[in-house]
């Protein structure tokens, strides 16, 4: 692909976009193991991480279950933890240079919608909303303001990571406490028929960004913050402000063997969806063939290479996923396969750190349909560079010597004027 390479800015303006090689290391884990955690290890387990070649490590303080892995005053520490795991971990990090994300599980916590079920989302019929087993939280309930915002405050009050890591982010709903909200701010009752629906999730979600910004840079005023899918095509400008770096979660495994609705293909379109946005693009791939705690699956390193190479060629910075085993441990023979793939990225970063896409066909995307995905099928067999442009970047519509348009109700005459 042709790139204009940027002056890469110094560490003290954006440290994040010249931080390509991360590693995402997943612990939810439930207290029923009775082996769990007992195998800790904080100096072996961040050396087998910077051994591997890794700059940054996502590491957790509060999973999917709604355990938590520090010292916490306000929430529930796993039982099977005697000591401060995410502590003792930053720690042994900083000694070898490492930067570190606090991981904090935002829209799932089992823990928290057992002992508070009014913290859940609710649909217009009054039911509460799933994915798979995970209930969903409601970020406008007390969960926030009881649990979600004292807890981080912990964290960055306590360790002082270099960046929070949110997930799961979810947004408004019909509960009692989105409906007194929404009446407050609107007049009105929300009503998920409403064109304003969408809105009202995205500004609920924005909303907490910022509440969760202000509240950690008052205390580090360098810290860095995003969560989840920010920064998916259906997101504007606008919806993102709030957030330090945007992340999307791709690249899970092999073609027809996939989680994800564009395949073999969603890893090199959703690195390709930064060029919309102002901020760093981080995509979130994983070490894993089928999914997320596949444990003895791993990608064939040309793969995971391929995947890194699309990512960094766009001006994105990568981020690896795995996941410990419960007892607190890393897997060596893991970590030497994905030194292979840092070892590669590491030799081309360089070159692209602040890489800007040059490109002369553009398509224009709502999001992750099967417009898009035909016309990048098209594109790539025909091996031709393109940009994914968005309703929200249309001035820039004229940059490009085609504009192809998948779908015929995606651009109306009023967008071309």
């Amino acid at each position: 692909m042709n790139t204009q390479t940027q002056e890469a800015p110094s560490m003290n303006d954006n440290w994040f976009e010249k931080t390509t090689r991360k590693v995402h290391i997943d612990f939810h884990t439930p207290e029923f193991p009775e082996e769990a955690i007992q195998n800790f290890d904080a100096d072996k387990f961040i050396n087998t991480i910077v051994d591997a070649n890794f700059q940054a490590a996502v590491l957790f303080t509060k999973c999917h279950h709604g355990n938590s892995y520090y010292n916490t005053s306000v929430g529930h520490k796993h039982s099977g933890m005697s000591g401060d795991m995410f502590g003792e971990q930053i720690k042994a990090a900083r000694k070898k240079g490492l930067k570190v994300f606090a991981y904090y599980s935002v829209g799932w916590d089992e823990r928290s919608i057992a002992e508070n079920p009014d913290w859940g989302l609710v649909t217009a019929a009054g039911e509460s909303c799933f994915y798979k087993h995970w209930q969903w939280m409601c970020i406008n309930s007390p969960y926030t303001t009881e649990l979600i915002l004292p807890q981080l405050k912990e964290i960055v009050t306590q360790y002082e990571p270099d960046g929070l890591w949110l997930d799961i982010l979810s947004g408004g709903c019909c509960c009692a406490y989105c409906q007194d909200q929404h009446m407050a701010a609107y007049g009105r009752e929300v009503d998920r028929d409403d064109a304003s629906y969408l809105k009202w999730i995205k500004s609920s979600r924005k909303k907490f960004l910022q509440d969760v910004k202000d509240m950690a840079t008052a205390i580090k005023p360098d810290i860095v913050i995003s969560a989840n899918s920010v920064g998916v095509l259906e997101d504007s400008r606008d919806d993102c402000e709030s957030a330090d770096f945007l992340i999307l979660e791709s690249g899970y495994s092999l073609a027809g063997i996939s989680e994800e609705p564009g395949g073999s293909i969603d890893n090199l379109i959703k690195s390709k969806q930064g060029q919309n946005f102002d901020q760093t693009l981080e995509i979130c791939s994983t070490r894993f063939v089928h999914s997320w705690a596949a444990w003895g699956d791993i990608k064939p390193v040309a793969q995971m290479q391929i995947q890194a190479a699309e990512i960094i060629a766009h001006g994105a910075v990568l981020n690896l996923g795995d996941q410990a085993s419960p007892d607190g441990t890393l897997e060596p023979a893991v970590y030497k396969t994905m030194k292979q793939v840092m070892d590669f990225v590491a030799e081309r970063e360089d070159y692209c750190i602040g890489g800007k896409s040059v490109a002369s066909i553009a398509v224009l995307s709502h999001g992750m349909d099967n417009g898009l995905l035909g016309a990048s099928h098209m594109l790539l067999e025909m091996g031709r560079h393109f940009d994914l442009l968005s309703d929200d970047n249309l001035e820039r519509i004229h940059e490009y010597e085609v504009v192809l348009i998948p779908e015929r109700d995606q651009l109306n005459k009023n967008q071309l004027s």
